[in-house]
């Protein structure tokens, strides 16, 4: 019996069992073969397949049906959205990478370029010795104040040693018992220096004083006009004020140092220069306000107050010329906000104001007041007539002003309907936007931007 007729028997032997045999059989020349048949019920092929085919189902209904979806969509959208907090790092590391680049550009910019530092100068007392006092006071070595170079010539050790008045700190004074005592602090390296306050120190390796006390007695002796301790009293004012006459000129020369060269003001000798009087000038030249007259000349204005002093505004420095009229306001003013800020009442400006007020700003509650009181009505009447006349002046003087400068200088008048309530300093105010600025000008100080 060969071997495949022998394996055809037993494979229609097995139909219904999984059996595995191993059978020798001599092949060729006697040598054993090993074979192993493996037969599985037809019950469990048709098992496997059923659970294959519920399987393939199963998955084809995960896949169709809602959850797939939903699941399919929040994948896509975590893909290509990004929440707000990835949104907000990437946009600090945008900005981040632009302030770097700046920085960068500016440096560069800057390299090699030296900002000239102004060096102040270093007051000194005396050049000579030609221009010392012979004051009695120096020889009897006693305090003495030169107010003409600002020096305060002090004993120390019987010597008299001048100091001059920008190396004292402070004074003070004061009175214990029968003594009297006046104690001086100087500036020196290490001491707290105010803003603008003091010298630079040529030579901080140097001994320096730093403070100094002088005691005299109270007590008047038998044939003295007066007590010795009136000489550290009258030191006391006179230090104080050349001190103070000494800072002021100083803060006049800081403000002095950005405030650009104006040209000199061609006055006109025409008679019928655009003119407006009776008005007020904001900043104010002193303490109390001062009314004047204000002027157009060839190249500027020029305001006169009633005391003598005058305020040049050129046209080429005029930046923003305003116009206000009255309506709904207590003030009908003209604004001139400054390309290069100019010098009066020793402090410079950028925004020079004219103003005059229109009726009565201030009103009597203890008044009794009626509706149909004459009085009344003939005063509003004229408050009336007043505004539109005031009105007219300003208006007739703005148009002459174009006409003169011929265009040169245009006065741009705020829309107050288009107005708004804004807090651009402390307190609530109207802004009001004009054809290139946003402003308000009736409180002082002004707001002014220019819209570009």
């Amino acid at each position: 019996m060969t071997t495949t007729t022998m394996m055809k028997m037993m494979r229609m032997r097995m139909t219904k069992r999984n059996i595995a045999r191993r059978f020798l059989v001599g092949v060729g020349e006697g040598q054993p073969l090993n074979i192993a048949i493996f037969i599985k019920d037809d019950d469990d092929d048709d098992d496997e397949d059923d659970e294959n085919e519920v399987d393939k189902m199963n998955h084809s209904v995960v896949i169709l049906g809602r959850g797939g979806l939903r699941t399919a969509i929040l994948d896509s959208k975590l893909r290509t959205e990004q929440s707000a907090e990835e949104k907000r790092q990437q946009n600090q590391k945008l900005l981040a990478e632009r302030l770097n680049q700046a920085a960068k550009d500016r440096l560069a910019q800057q390299r090699g370029v030296q900002k000239d530092e102004k060096v102040r100068k270093s007051n000194v007392s005396y050049k000579s010795v030609n221009q010392v006092p012979r004051e009695p006071e120096v020889r009897e070595l006693k305090i003495f104040v030169d107010k003409k170079y600002e020096t305060v010539i002090l004993p120390i050790f019987g010597i008299p040693v001048p100091y001059h008045i920008s190396t004292i700190k402070n004074i003070s004074q004061s009175v214990e018992g029968d003594y009297t005592y006046l104690r001086i602090n100087f500036f020196h390296p290490g001491s707290a220096l105010g803003r603008n306050e003091g010298n630079i120190f040529p030579n901080p390796e140097a001994t320096f004083l730093k403070e100094i006390t002088y005691r005299s007695t109270n007590v008047k002796e038998p044939g003295e006009i007066s007590a010795p301790s009136s000489n550290l009293n009258t030191a006391f004012r006179l230090i104080k004020e050349v001190q103070k006459k000494f800072k002021t000129r100083e803060a006049e020369e800081r403000e002095k140092e950005g405030i650009v060269k104006q040209d000199t003001l061609v006055l006109s000798s025409n008679k019928g220069n655009p003119k407006l009087k009776d008005l007020y000038i904001r900043p104010n030249i002193y303490s109390k306000r001062i009314s004047g007259i204000l002027e157009s000349h060839s190249n500027g204005f020029r305001f006169t107050s009633v005391r003598g002093d005058k305020v040049d505004i050129l046209y080429n420095n005029i930046k923003h010329a305003f116009f206000q009229p009255c309506d709904g306001e207590m003030i009908i003013l003209l604004h001139f906000t400054l390309r290069n800020a100019i010098m009066f009442g020793k402090k410079k400006h950028n925004d020079v104001q004219f103003y005059t007020e229109v009726g009565e700003i201030t009103t009597d509650l203890g008044k009794h007041q009626h509706m149909h009181d004459r009085d009344d009505l003939a005063a509003e009447q004229a408050e009336r007539e007043l505004r539109q006349k005031l009105k007219n002046a300003f208006k007739t003087f703005c148009e002459k002003v174009e006409g003169v400068t011929k265009g040169e200088i245009e006065f741009d008048t705020p829309f107050r309907d288009l107005g708004y309530p804004g807090v651009p300093y402390r307190s609530t105010v109207l802004l009001q936007p004009t054809s290139g600025c946003l402003v308000n000008l009736t409180d002082w100080p002004p707001f002014i931007i220019t819209l570009e």
